[in-house]
C-alpha cells in the first residue's frame, strides 16, 4: 500500500490549530480592553480612603502657610500636589494649571455649559442627594446620608455600570471636599469674618446650620461642573478625558465662596 501522507498531514494540521486559536482568542481579547465597557461598580471604601488621605495632605501643607486665609495661587500649588499628585516638574502641570483657572473663572462666571453640562439622570440622583443634606441639621449625619446614597446607587436596576461609577465620582468628590471644609474652614475665612467654636455657642445653632448646608449647595454645584464627563475612576488624572485642574480650580471658588457668603444663622440663634 503507498503511504500518501495524509495521516501525517491530518497530525500536522492538527497540532498547529489549537496554538492558532490560542493566538487568536489573546489578540482579540488584547484588543477589546479598549472598548469594554466598565465591568464593576468602583470600590467606594477604598476611593473614600484615598481621597480622604490626600484632602487631608493638602489641609496639613496649608496649615503650614505662613499667612491666612489662603490664596489662591497658594491652594492651586498645594492642591495640584497633593489632590492630583502633579508636581510642578511634571509637562503635565502647565496644562493643569491652567485648566484650575478656567475651572475657578468658570465657577464664578456660572457658566451654563460648564455647570450645567453633566447627565441628566446624574442631576436626578445628585439633586435628591442635596435634599437629602438640606434635610439633616447636624454634620455628623452627613455620613450616614452618603452611605444610604451609595448603597442605593449600587444596588439600582436603573443605571448602567458606567453611569454608576460616573455619578459615584462626583458624590466621593462632593463627599470628600464637604468634610475638608468642615475640618478646615478657618483656612478660608477672611479675617473680617468672626469664626469660632464660641461664636456657634452664642448663636445656638450647628455648624451643618450654619455653614454646611449652604457650602454644601455650593460644593455640589462646583463638582458636577468640574467632574463633567468623568467616569470610572474616583480620582481624575489630567489628560485623560477628565478636567481635573478644572474640578480643583472650582472646588477653589466653591470653598472660598461658602467662607465669605455663608452664614445661615443670626444673632438670635435662629436660621434666617
Amino acid at each position: 500500500m503507498i503511504n500518501t501522507g495524509k495521516g501525517n498531514y491530518s497530525q500536522v494540521i492538527k497540532s498547529h490549530v489549537k496554538p492558532i486559536i490560542v493566538l487568536l482568542l489573546v489578540i482579540i481579547i488584547g484588543c477589546d480592553t479598549s472598548v469594554t465597557p466598565t465591568e464593576k461598580v468602583i470600590d467606594v471604601n477604598n476611593s473614600r480612603v484615598d481621597l480622604k488621605k490626600r484632602f487631608t495632605e493638602l489641609g496639613s501643607s496649608l496649615r503650614e502657610a505662613e499667612f491666612l486665609p489662603v490664596d489662591k495661587n497658594l491652594f492651586k500649588e498645594k492642591s495640584i500636589k497633593h489632590l492630583l499628585h502633579i508636581s510642578e516638574s511634571d509637562k503635565r502641570y502647565s496644562f493643569v494649571s491652567t485648566q484650575f483657572d478656567q475651572g475657578y473663572e468658570a465657577f464664578y462666571e456660572k457658566k451654563p455649559s460648564y455647570r450645567k453640562n453633566v447627565e441628566s439622570v446624574s442631576n436626578e440622583y445628585f439633586d435628591t442627594l442635596e435634599w437629602d443634606l438640606l434635610s439633616i441639621s447636624v454634620f455628623d449625619s452627613t455620613s450616614i446620608v452618603f452611605e444610604n446614597f451609595y448603597n442605593e446607587i449600587k444596588l439600582t436596576r436603573s443605571l448602567s455600570i458606567d453611569q454608576k461609577n460616573s455619578l459615584i465620582t462626583k458624590v466621593v468628590w462632593y463627599e470628600s471636599t464637604i468634610n475638608f471644609y468642615h475640618e478646615y474652614q478657618d483656612l478660608f475665612i477672611p479675617v473680617e469674618t468672626p469664626y469660632s467654636v464660641v461664636d456657634l455657642e452664642f448663636k445656638k445653632c450647628s455648624w451643618w446650620d450654619r455653614w454646611g448646608k449652604c457650602a454644601a449647595g455650593t460644593i455640589g454645584g462646583a463638582i458636577t461642573g468640574g467632574l463633567s464627563g468623568c467616569a470610572v475612576s474616583a480620582v481624575p488624572t489630567a489628560g485623560f478625558g477628565c478636567p481635573a485642574g478644572a474640578t480643583v480650580g472650582a472646588i477653589w471658588g466653591a470653598l472660598t465662596g461658602a467662607a465669605t457668603f455663608c452664614d445661615g444663622c443670626t444673632e438670635e440663634g435662629e436660621d434666617e
